[in-house]
């Protein structure tokens, strides 16, 4: 399973990366977090990054992403972070950092499906 998180703030590329280094920092997280850039346009070199793939599975990698992304997203005034997982999105400012672990969980739960 993989969450793609954007970012909208005033430096939306520049957050993207600090976001990476953030959840790069995480041990437990080696590996799993990417930078995916979008396609350049005709006349630009290269396209700019416009989201990080996070793969996760259950339990512990879960725990991992949802406390440090709420940590980094509590300490980012006036941003703004988009979060997919498969066919739903959720959109969270900073102001509600602390909803992170609860919709990540909802997030998950939706696309695994109901558990037996």
């Amino acid at each position: 399973m993989q969450f793609d998180i954007s970012v909208a703030s005033a430096q939306p590329e520049e957050d993207l990366v600090s976001l990476n280094r953030w959840l790069g920092n995480e041990r437990d997280l080696v590996g799993c977090v990417t930078l995916v850039g979008s396609d350049p346009g005709e006349e630009e070199l290269g396209g700019a990054w416009d989201t990080l793939a996070v793969a996760v599975g259950s339990g512990g990698l879960f725990t991992v992403v949802a406390s440090s992304l709420q940590a980094w997203l509590g300490n980012r005034p006036r941003t703004k972070v988009t979060i997919k997982c498969g066919k739903n999105t959720v959109e969270l400012d900073s102001g509600r950092a602390d909803e992170v672990p609860e919709l990540l969980k909802i997030l998950m739960q939706d696309e695994l499906g109901p558990q037996s």
